[in-house]
């Protein structure tokens, strides 16, 4: 048996015997955090390894150059009442002594103890070079650390121990092997491999370095370099960074994020990963300058040029102005990005685009589904505007519901396009049909196509009081409009503009407008094209101001039940006219009535039908089948017996007449 070696100076330290071989690494991948899990395992192992190194033992006399068999050392105790508990202990097969105060130490272990006696850590080498004038131990074989509950461990070839430094370097090949919780069975373990390893004891910082990677069941990552901070010997660590691109794989989605550096801190469970951070999974992707990701509730906020591109229909189709023109990715862009469970929040410079459509806000809320692939509903306000290749409509506030497949719009709407502009107190968009609601105090304005003529100028007969490029006003207290047609109700008034009071206008209950086909194209930029005009509900059309009798502003009335005009979409002029129902026609001089009528633009004849009469300031013809007013000369026609009563004052005339010679 060789002599048994206690020496109480004798402290072990590790790291390379030869400086690391650290080449630049080649292809290394970029990488960001998503999940500090991975490298809040790590640091288990420092942890446990910070206390043992910064205690000294008393000094004592050493032995003399040979192998001197089987050694053993201990360090200082324990304050009471744990003072009979040292605090490491180092022991070995044998202990060689060589010159220069060197010892040759071999299957060298170095425990760890908490005050309570139970093994903190446990460090253990085949052999090792022990400088204990220079306060220095290297060895160019393996390296094996163990926590005391064996939930973590750390190997590697070569190790270096400066004491003066309190630094220990594994130079190559540092694997380590953490087990994150404690459950039956244990979870598959992290391990995290590196180049080479350096552990700093006065500043309780390790480092893993170069082609960095660690894969559990969850994760995997990859980075350039990973360092663990810890503040005093009872906490696992307090911060966590990684640097030189870090890149992080979530298993069970599939999604990616890199950065160029993270920082997770233990204290409150926050990653923040900054420089040109991306995320990515099937179906979704962003970028951001910042991302903060919070453990505790699970939360992420994205900061400085947010970025998210997401499916097509995300939002449903056709969620802004009507159906998508093609089927783009949908982009997210604003100041900040916030997401919690299944809401989003993203606040200042709002802008979410889709193919053609835009839309623009201060802040928008979301709410996805359970699965956080669609949006149930969201909530824009501030500056709202929806833009399309077609139009824009601005708002206050807008709320969109996937539910009921609709935005409503409140805050003084306004909206425009090529063939109007409106504005109204409420407005509700359809989005899978592209259909449009306004109601409560709705005004439109419609400029009309072609040089001349006018559906509002419906009197026949009735010269345009305003040539130049037209437009037409309608007030209403709702209007629904799609491609093809526009119905205004309740209290519908349209007036020729500009307003001089002797405009052409028109009142009625109900107002329909049907533009021709092709009219909603994005192209169309001349004004509406409207092939038909029906008009019910106490209709009366207008021209002139009451009580004038001649000259352009000439008063002429129509009234009816029911008016429905046809017109030439490229001039704009009446083609056809048909009205119903207690017809009254009303000019200077003249006044018709009659069940109904019919106006051909071709010939200039309106026919009166169903009881027509008609009274001038000479006579009163009725009884007719019909009677036919020619518009271009002005003359009138009957058509069946009839009845003819004079005016006194015309009879008088006539007998006047006939009796002179």
């Amino acid at each position: 048996m060789g002599k048994t070696l206690r020496h109480s100076n004798t402290r072990l330290g590790n790291a390379p015997a030869a400086a690391p071989t650290r080449e630049p690494i080649a292809g290394r991948r970029a990488g960001a955090l998503w999940d500090c899990g991975t490298l809040k395992s790590a640091a288990l192992l420092v942890a446990l390894l910070l206390p043992g190194f910064t205690h000294r033992a008393a000094a004592q006399p050493g032995p003399t150059i040979g192998t001197v068999g089987e050694f053993a050392a201990t360090g200082e105790n324990y304050d009471p009442p744990h003072e009979r508990q040292p605090r490491w202990r180092l022991s070995g097969r044998e202990a060689e002594l060589l010159e220069g105060g060197r010892y040759r130490l071999k299957q060298v272990q170095l425990e760890f103890f908490r005050p309570t006696g139970e093994r903190e850590a446990l460090v253990a080498a085949p052999e090792c070079i022990h400088d204990a004038g220079g306060g220095r131990a290297h060895s160019s074989g393996p390296l094996k650390i163990e926590s005391g509950d064996g939930r973590a461990a750390i190997q590697g070839e070569g190790f270096v121990w400066e004491q003066s430094a309190a630094t220990l370097i594994i130079s190559n090949a540092v694997r380590a092997t953490l087990q994150r919780a404690l459950t039956n069975p244990p979870p598959p373990p992290l391990i995290v491999t590196a180049r080479w390893f350096s552990l700093e004891i006065t500043n309780r910082r390790a480092v893993f370095h170069e082609q960095v990677r660690g894969e559990d069941a969850e994760f995997e990552f990859t980075c350039g370099r990973a360092t663990v901070h810890s503040a005093d010997t009872n906490a696992m660590f307090d911060l966590l960074q990684a640097e030189e691109g870090l890149a992080v794989l979530e298993k069970s989605t599939g999604r990616r994020i890199t950065a160029e550096q993270a920082l997770y801190t233990r204290a409150t469970e926050r990653a923040e990963l900054v420089g040109q951070v991306t995320w990515s999974q099937p179906g979704q992707s962003g970028r951001a300058d910042r991302l903060r990701l919070d453990r505790k509730d699970g939360s992420i906020r994205a900061h400085g040029h947010v970025t998210l591109r997401l499916p097509p229909d995300t939002f449903g189709p056709g969620v802004l102005f009507g159906p998508a023109s093609n089927a783009a990715p949908m982009e997210l862009r604003a100041d900040s990005v916030f997401s919690h469970t299944n809401f989003v929040i993203a606040e200042g410079a709002v802008t979410l685009a889709n193919g053609t459509q835009q839309l623009n806000c201060d802040a928008l809320t979301a709410r996805l589904d359970a699965a956080r692939q669609n949006v149930e509903s969201a909530l824009a306000t501030g500056n709202v505007r929806v833009q399309h290749t077609s139009g824009t409509l601005r708002a206050e506030r807008a709320e969109y519901s996937r539910a009921d497949a609709q935005i409503l719009f409140t805050g003084n709407p306004e909206w425009s396009d090529a063939r109007a502009r409106g504005r109204a107190n409420r407005l509700t968009l359809h989005t899978t049909t592209g259909q449009l609601l306004a109601r409560e105090t709705v005004t439109v304005t419609l400029p009309l196509s072609g040089p001349s003529g006018s559906l509002i100028g419906l009197l026949p007969g009735a010269a345009p009081t305003n040539p130049e490029p037209r437009r037409v006003q309608v007030s209403a207290q709702t209007l629904a409009t799609d491609a093809q047609r526009a119905v205004f109700s309740g209290g519908v008034r349209a007036h020729q503009l500009p307003l001089t009071g002797s405009e052409p206008r028109l009142q009625c209950d109900t107002l329909e407008l049907r533009f021709a086909a092709g009219d909603a194209s994005s192209t169309a930029t001349d004004g509406a094209k409207i092939e038909t005009l029906h008009a019910s509900g106490q209709v009366v059309c207008e021209q002139g101001q009451p009580g004038v009798t001649n000259g352009p502003a000439a008063h002429r009335r129509l009234c009816a039940q029911t008016l429905i005009a046809r017109a030439d979409p490229a001039t704009g002029a009446i083609t056809s006219l048909l009205t119903e129902g207690n017809v009254t026609l009303e000019q200077p001089g003249s006044r018709a009535t009659g069940g109904r009528a019919a106006f051909q633009a071709g010939t200039g004849l309106l026919e009166l039908t169903q009881s027509p009469e008609l009274e001038t300031a000479e006579v009163r013809i009725s009884g007719a089948r019909a009677l036919l007013w020619d518009t271009t000369h002005d003359r009138y026609a009957m058509h069946g017996p009839f009845k003819v009563r004079l005016r006194a004052e015309t009879a008088r005339q006539m007998l006047e007449n006939l009796q002179r010679p």
